[in-house]
């Protein structure tokens, strides 16, 4: 369990009609407090006590502060109650009871969303490294049923908050509560198994990470078919999570897995074709195949050589039309540079189109019936949202 903001205000909620205090993260961060100004602040009276030091909390600390009470999770630190005001020498117990009950309705609560699925740690190990020896990893697949031996394919399934909602006035910023989207994640996850109930389909949910990744063993399709299938399934979810109007859903389709160094690093595989299919094809969620190779090869490129592949765009950037014209050659690229397709996405006409492309072509020097000059426009293009995208984290 992870201290939240909305668990810390459940436990400001639950202590401060006895005790004016301020809800503390493990590295010492104020997540809620009787004084809002202090929210966000680092508490460097308090950082000694909370700070975990290589996974260990320094219990000795914790217990001869008089104004901190350590907070556990099943043996683990979470965070801590820093007492603002109080000389009271009961405040401790009283507060260790009354957090106490707060984390076990806590608990309760997650049960009744999601249950936690007892053959993710293996499972999660399969898709992960795997150990040297693996004979301990495959007795423990098979004693939860997992076969080897029936082809696999991976799935990803992301889940993320809606930025803004459709009014009937345009678009307004969408205000999410942390339990509202807590429990539309749940929900969510708790679903995906009705849609993978073959003995041999495995979805290994993660709520606080707000995905899942998904084993699906298919009825002895094709790979092409099995991907389509997906694909469909995919669709269905995104709509599913279009319905719940303050979540969205993005699935990368991985590979079929036959054999187990197959399934070896599948996770991170996932979430480099996530990303890659990101900047990609940023209007679709849906990725899979080769559609994301290229994506995959400019991810893992040094941020030297993005820069560098990404300066033939240099002068375009910098001129009055800048935006528009990147506007245009993305969805030029996006459109599979079909003239009327693109002028029609872009609600202009076509012999705007042609004007803009011309401009595009004396900015970067390139031509765009050109093989080699549309390759270096497209990873030019792909390296700028790849860099883009690194500054924003």
């Amino acid at each position: 369990m992870k201290m939240t903001t909305s668990l810390a205000n459940r436990l400001l909620k639950a202590i401060s009609p006895v005790y004016s205090a301020s809800i503390l993260d493990k590295t010492g961060t104020i997540v809620a407090s009787v004084n809002s100004d202090l929210v966000g602040e680092f508490s460097c009276s308090s950082y000694g006590a909370v700070l975990i030091s290589d996974g260990m909390p320094d219990t000795g600390r914790i217990k001869d502060s008089p104004s901190l009470c350590p907070l556990y999770c099943k043996g683990k630190l979470i965070g801590a109650v820093e007492l603002l005001d109080s000389g009271d020498t009961n405040a401790h117990s009283i507060i260790t009871e009354i957090t106490k009950l707060v984390l076990e309705n806590e608990e309760l609560r997650n049960k009744l969303f999601y249950t936690d699925c007892s053959i993710s740690e293996p499972i999660a190990q399969l898709l992960g490294v795997h150990p040297l020896e693996c004979t301990g990893l495959v007795e423990e697949l098979r004693e939860i049923g997992f076969d080897i031996c029936v082809p696999h394919t991976s799935l990803l399934i992301q889940i993320s908050p809606k930025d803004t909602i459709s009014v009937d006035s345009g678009a307004r910023k969408l205000l999410l509560s942390d339990w509202q989207l807590e429990r539309s994640i749940r929900d969510f996850l708790n679903a995906l198994p009705a849609h993978f109930p073959a003995k041999q389909d495995f979805v290994i949910a993660d709520p606080v990470a707000a995905n899942a990744i998904i084993l699906y063993a298919g009825h002895g399709e094709s790979d092409s078919e099995t991907t389509l299938r997906l694909y469909q399934i995919c669709k269905y979810l995104q709509s599913m999570a279009e319905m719940d109007g303050c979540i969205k859903m993005e699935a990368v389709i991985g590979m079929r897995c036959t054999k187990l160094s197959d399934y070896e690093r599948q996770h991170e595989l996932l979430l480099n074709r996530l990303h890659s299919g990101r900047m990609l094809l940023p209007r679709d969620n849906i990725y899979w195949g080769h559609s994301i190779i290229l994506g995959s090869l400019i991810f893992h490129l040094s941020q030297s050589n993005k820069e560098r592949l990404s300066s033939v765009l240099d002068n375009l950037c910098s001129s009055a039309q800048g935006d528009v014209l990147l506007e245009t050659l993305n969805t030029f690229f996006e459109c599979n540079m079909n003239h009327n397709q693109t002028a029609k996405s872009l609600f202009i006409h076509r012999n705007s189109l042609q004007y803009r492309l011309k401009k595009i072509e004396e900015l970067t020097n390139t031509q765009l019936t050109d093989i080699d000059s549309l390759l270096s426009l497209r990873v030019a293009l792909l390296c700028r949202s790849s860099l883009l995208a690194g500054n924003e984290d």
